[in-house]
């Protein structure tokens, strides 16, 4: 799926469910996370600006 995307992507979710028969099944596909949990780490802020700097 996310092969399929041209563009260099700074994030990105794919959540996936077992069926009855134990196939996966997509059920979700996130290119943006509204909360990215930077508060939980003293350095992810500033990690993030430098990925998104480097992706700009």
């Amino acid at each position: 799926m996310l092969a399929a995307v041209p563009q260099p992507l700074l994030y990105a979710r794919i959540d996936l469910v077992r069926l009855p028969g134990g196939e996966p099944a997509v059920i979700e596909v996130e290119l943006t996370e509204p909360y990215l949990y930077l508060r939980c780490e003293p350095q992810a802020p500033a990690s993030f600006a430098q990925a998104l700097r480097e992706l700009l």
